[in-house]
């Protein structure tokens, strides 16, 4: 039988009440009971398929339901009555308050110290089980990489953007708990390799988790919603995420946080004429990077892919400036005695020989580096997984060279991504 679902803003607490007691001359509840954190009073009626619930929500001040359409058309009558100016709530028939009404608070007795003594177990009086641990709900968002804050419309418009992704092959939604205060949104995205990335969105508490293990795909999910989102929140949200990894491997140093206002100030200072031409996504890449170096992690070869990626983004951002449209950076290049550039047709059209030295110098860069860190076609017997942190440093430090290099080499032609090359 088809479900219709019912929202009615503007209820007070008083009509709330009045209207749960003429529902409850039809309908007996099985629970009214409070929220842990007193938002919500959620009402079950019924058993099996039959069962339904009714949510006041007493800070949005409004009504939720979801029900077949008999039992809506109750639950209208019932409530409309209720909030009409005239009605008057009748008494119930036995004196009893309401189920989810705060109990009085009793003075507290000064309690009398009394001594226990603490038994030793034996081999006749075994140790009793340790009582289990009670379950918070806040934590299936609260760790790893999550955005506060969250609008519902912006996580639509990040999967839009997902699904044109060339690294996505398929992202399937899920929706539990409808109508009430766990209401969940669950994405789960798979990669063109494989990988995985799950995200979770609480849609009341307006949170969005990424879940996943460190891969291209989980950097390209973090990357696609943070869009919006401010830098010092990309920072922090990242700086969690490593917290997590960290757990989870059983690292117990602890490591002082990455402030987010230095982080800003260091790729400033770093890049002060890169900065310039580098795109959010690109900028959020070198975000993740220098979040990075300042944690705790095993492998900070995976840092240096990040990086890498957001050179792959400067490089595709300046190929745009000059129209130049292709599917992937590299096929906007041609290799001559070992050295890539410029297909012939873009450097006559573009006619700037150091905007074609910028872009061979940064796809040179690009292909030989990255490609080394994220693919396996490479024979080397050079290690790839770098446990050195001041190796993976120096490492990113000479990318950063090599990027404020070029691009100062374009502010002095005085290139801008707006106009392009300036006749």
């Amino acid at each position: 039988m088809d479900k219709t679902q019912l929202n009615v803003k503007e209820v007070s607490q008083e009509e709330f009440d009045a209207f749960l007691t003429l529902f409850r001359r039809d309908f007996v509840p099985r629970s009214v009971k409070p929220t842990d954190d007193n938002h919500f009073v959620v009402c079950q009626f019924g058993e099996g398929k039959d069962r339904f619930n009714v949510c006041y929500d007493r800070l949005a001040r409004s009504v939720q339901a979801t029900a077949d359409d008999a039992l809506m058309d109750k639950i209208k009558s019932c409530l409309y009555t209720a909030k009409s100016a005239s009605f008057q709530a009748p008494a119930p028939v036995k004196p009893v308050a309401p189920a989810f009404a705060p109990e009085p608070v009793k003075p507290a007795e000064k309690p009398k110290k009394t001594r226990r003594l603490r038994k030793t177990p034996t081999a006749d009086t075994p140790a009793p089980d340790p009582a289990p641990e009670k379950r918070v709900a806040e934590t299936q968002y609260k760790d790893g990489y999550s955005l506060t804050k969250y609008e519902l419309s912006r996580l639509e418009q990040g999967m839009e953007a997902l699904k044109t992704c060339e690294g996505v092959a398929e992202i399937v939604r899920e929706e539990s708990n409808q109508g009430t205060p766990q209401h969940f949104l669950k994405f789960v995205i798979t990669g063109r390799s494989r990988q995985k990335a799950i995200v979770q969105y609480a849609i009341n508490r307006q949170v969005v988790q990424i879940q996943g293990k460190p891969s291209e795909l989980t950097d390209l999910v973090q990357n696609a919603l943070s869009e919006t989102a401010g830098e010092k929140e990309i920072i922090r949200a990242r700086a969690d995420y490593n917290k997590t990894r960290a757990s989870k491997k059983g690292k117990a140093e602890k490591t002082t946080a990455p402030v987010p206002s230095a982080i800003q100030k260091s790729l400033t200072k770093m890049l002060p004429n890169g900065v310039r031409y580098l795109s959010k996504q690109s900028q959020t890449y070198l975000f993740y990077t220098l979040t990075d170096l300042n944690s705790n992690l095993s492998d900070y070869g995976g840092i240096l892919a990040t990086a890498y990626k957001g050179l792959e983004n400067l490089i595709a951002t300046l190929q745009q400036s000059e129209n130049i449209k292709v599917k992937m950076i590299g096929q906007a290049y041609e290799k001559t005695d070992g050295k890539y550039s410029l297909k012939a047709a873009y450097r006559r059209k573009i006619r700037s020989i150091v905007f074609n030295e910028v872009m061979s110098a940064l796809y040179t860069e690009y292909f030989e580096k990255r490609h080394y860190y994220t693919h396996s076609d490479n024979f080397s017997d050079e290690a790839r997984v770098l446990n050195d942190k001041s190796a993976a440093k120096a490492e990113f430090d000479r990318l950063i060279k090599v990027i404020e290099y070029n691009c100062t080499k374009l502010s002095e032609i005085g290139f801008r991504i707006e106009g392009g090359i300036l006749p």
